[in-house]
């Protein structure tokens, strides 16, 4: 170990020994100063008194022993102190190891300890490298890691702060003045320096990076920690890329602020961590939010909205932000503008798709420079550069007419994706579904239905991914007064309320294969075989979903006209559909349907539905084919259906909650037709939160189990029960809802004739009503519902269940 004069600090009054620094009271620290300058030589008790104390000839006191005990304790222990006790003559100093007192900067709040990230950099700092470059983006807490990471390094720290318009002669100046070395040249410099443990700090380096980088190059002797946005390139370097501050370690910064600040001191978890999130998990702006005068929760739709909360902070923060776009060449920043647009990350082929091959080159050189970051495969921006940047005056008709376009092409990959292989869906398309939804607020009306329909069809794959109500309220403020929007808005819901309007005239092809879709649902004998033979003409090449809408509307309106045909037109659009296996469950259903009257041929296709929809991955399709398995199965024996539609809910819980009701409440109302009441409240009840084509008959359902057993309150809702929501999807759909409609509210009926003592004459009539329409096409609820009647008229015990 070489041993030099001890090095002392008289501003601060801070020893700097190895290792250490040990901070002296001020009669301590002119002691320690006096003694540095007569190392190795025994210094009396008069001449402390008389140069140090200023004391008169003479003159005694218990001063001077007491500070000298003091400050060789603190120096070291008693056995270990570089000051002895000389008895009967004075004190010593030995020569100690040096070190130089620190010029790493103060900062105005306290450090927060990041200690994995401290570990890794200061093996990297003991190991071979003698270059360290702490990378990453402004305001991620570079400087404050590189000065404590410094202050624990057991080696002299020289911290030069790199300014804009520095070359290598300023930065070689700023050196030699914070390292207080007499030298005029660099060669001079780094013999100087490199005599000794020294660790060169060059703070900032990107403000003059390619003067910091040949500075650095040009002293290979000297050892540097380096703080940039992006790394020098020099030979011998480590890079450590800064990561922000998230999870534990993010609520324990942002919380350990807020009890500094003096406006609120309390936020749960899930705000702390959403307001982590919506600043990248940046230090510089977690103190933003945290100095605010308004509570963190009510911050977080600000920040969501792409507004900093106004302080110095956000100055700072918006300062460092601009520095490094205004750095860029031209060519750069409409880069990095354009990668702005998109809501999520991007990958290399969506990058080549939307700006061309050379654009990938300009993406990582801002990735170099810490403006872009990397997610996986996938290029991001930080929210707070995005915010930053949305807000800069650029050619942004021209970015977004390009990226509108990209999207455009997406969609229709999109849509063949999902015919092909959904289970790769999430791979290529999540990142870009926010973006395809905010499409729909800027696209022309003639592509909206489109690709409405697209995204319908992928809220049906993937439903969590997608709000519904987002598309539909998207539709209702564009097309408020336009005539296809009851179109969009059962596109959207899957619910279709009333008739469907007939398009206007020269409508586009999907809108009208959309209108006779739903068409189909209320009056199947509406559909026009010449009409949709002249749609399936105009299908255009290389579109197979069109072509599989209106051969499947086809098939439908043939099972009217000739059934045989309709089948063996089915079953050639199965054998078709190989290569795109997402439609095969639906047309699986649709032939357990066409094959209704074969119950066993009917099953097996509606099994195979459910298999097939399971293993694409189709969660809502699966369970709407579980809905025909179990229909199916009713119509072969109605408490095996019930149990089958209670499997049904009980699978799709999960994967489809609101879907699950309905088919509960489709169990629950079999089962109260076959008159287990008790059985049926809970899962009658359960369809009170689902759509609306249960939600009416659940209640009426409920409301008269309750009115049998005396409670009068459930009249009301029996009245007002809706005929519209009694749909039973027949030929005959609407009359037989209705038909169904009365066969549960004539309970008010039959309570109010109890009191004039005609209860099983009341019985009677609605037996002989409901005969009197019965048909056999009817569905099995309706004939579930006439039995009950019939039943309780046989037991002869009016009101009895």
């Amino acid at each position: 170990m070489d041993v030099v004069d001890p090095w002392y600090e008289a501003e601060t009054r801070t020893a700097h020994l190895a290792g250490r620094q040990v901070v002296l009271t001020d009669k301590e620290g002119e002691a320690f100063a006096y003694l540095c300058g007569r190392l190795g030589q025994i210094v009396g008790r008069e001449e402390l008194e008389r140069e140090v104390w200023q004391m008169a000839p003479g003159v005694r006191s218990e001063t001077v022993p007491v500070t000298l005990r003091n400050l060789r304790r603190k120096l070291g222990d008693e056995g270990d102190s570089a000051l002895h006790t000389v008895r009967g003559v004075g004190w010593r100093l030995d020569a100690v190891e040096r070190v130089a007192p620190s010029s790493l900067p103060r900062f105005a709040t306290p450090y927060f300890g990041r200690d994995a990230e401290e570990s890794a950099v200061l093996k990297l700092l003991e190991g071979p490298w003698p270059v360290v470059t702490l990378v990453g983006p402004g305001g991620i807490g570079k400087s404050r890691l590189a000065a404590a990471i410094a202050s624990r390094l057991k080696e002299r720290v020289v911290f030069v702060a790199v300014s804009e318009g520095m070359d290598a002669d300023a930065l070689g100046a700023a050196l030699l003045g914070a390292a207080g070395v007499n030298a005029r040249r660099m060669d001079e410099l780094a013999a100087s320096l490199g005599t000794s443990r020294v660790r060169i700090v060059l703070d900032e380096a990107e403000q003059s990076w390619e003067a910091a980088r040949d500075f650095v190059a040009r002293l290979p002797e000297l050892r540097f920690l380096v703080t940039s946005r992006r790394e020098l390139g020099v030979a011998g370097e480590a890079v450590h890329d800064v990561r922000p501050l998230t999870g534990d370690e993010g609520r324990r910064f942002l919380r350990e602020r807020l009890e500094a600040s003096r406006w609120h001191r309390g936020a749960a978890d899930p705000e702390l961590d959403r307001a982590i999130e919506l600043l990248d998990g940046l230090p510089l702006g977690l103190e933003l939010v945290a100095a605010h005068p308004d509570p963190v929760e009510s911050q977080l739709d600000d920040l969501a909205h792409g507004s900093l909360p106004e302080g110095p902070e956000a100055e700072r923060l918006e300062a460092a932000l601009r520095r490094s776009f205004e750095r860029l060449a031209e060519p750069a920043r409409a880069l990095l503008l354009a990668l702005s647009l998109p809501e999520g990350p991007v990958s290399d082929d969506e990058i080549r798709a939307w700006l061309g091959p050379e654009a990938i080159a300009g993406v990582r050189d801002l990735a170099q420079r810490s403006l872009v970051d990397r997610q996986g495969t996938r290029w991001v921006l930080l929210r707070t550069q995005r915010t930053f940047l949305l807000r800069q005056h650029g050619p942004w008709d021209a970015l977004r007419e390009r990226f509108d376009a990209f999207l455009h092409a997406r969609l229709f990959e999109l849509e063949v994706l999902l015919l092909r292989d959904p289970s790769h869906f999430g791979e290529a398309f999540a990142p870009r579904i926010e973006d395809l939804v905010r499409l729909l607020e800027r696209c022309p009306l003639d592509d909206l239905v489109e690709a409405t329909w697209t995204l319908g069809t992928l809220y049906d794959i993937h439903g969590p991914r997608i709000a519904q109500s987002r598309l539909l309220e998207i539709c209702e403020r564009r097309l408020i007064v336009h005539p296809m929007l009851p179109v969009l808005e059962a596109v959207v819901r899957g619910s279709p309320r009333g008739q469907l309007p007939e398009p206007p005239p020269g409508t586009d092809l999907t809108t009208r294969t959309v209108t006779e879709l739903l068409r189909s649902n209320f009056a199947r004998e509406s559909l026009d075989l010449a009409r949709l033979d002249a749609m399936l003409a105009e299908v255009p090449p290389g579109r197979p979903v069109f072509r599989h809408r209106i051969q499947r509307l086809r098939a439908l309106a043939l099972d009217f006209v000739d059934p045989d045909a309709s089948r063996a037109l089915m079953l050639d659009m199965l054998r078709d559909a190989d290569p795109f296996p997402t439609l095969r469950p639906e047309i699986l259903s649709r032939l357990a349907f066409l094959h209704r009257a074969q119950l066993d041929v009917a099953t097996r296709f509606a099994r195979r539905a459910v298999d097939e929809a399971r293993r694409c991955g189709l969660a809502i399709q699966e369970t709407r084919c579980r809905w025909v398995l179990s229909a199916v199965l009713t119509e072969q024996d109605p408490e095996l259906g019930a149990e089958a539609y209670l499997e049904s809910a009980a699978a799709s819980a999960v994967t489809a909650p609101r879907e699950a009701d309905a088919l509960a409440s489709v169990a629950g109302l079999m089962l109260f037709a076959l008159g287990h009441d008790d059985r049926a409240v809970p899962l009658l009840e359960r369809g009170l939160a689902g759509i609306d084509t249960v939600r009416g008959p659940s209640e009426a359902a409920l409301s008269a189990i309750r009115l049998s057993r005396g409670d009068t309150s459930a009249k009301p809702a029996l009245r007002r029960a809706d005929p519209r929501h009694f749909l039973l999807y027949r030929e005959n759909g609407s009359f037989a809802g209705g038909v169904a409609r009365d066969a549960i509210c004539a309970e008010v009926e039959v309570h109010d004739a109890m009191a004039e003592g005609r209860e099983r004459e009341a019985i009677a009539a609605v037996v002989a009503r409901l005969e009197a329409v019965a048909s056999p096409g009817d569905p099995v609820l309706l004939d579930l519902l006439r039995k009950r009647w019939a039943a309780r008229l046989e037991r002869q015990e009016p009101g009895a269940r």
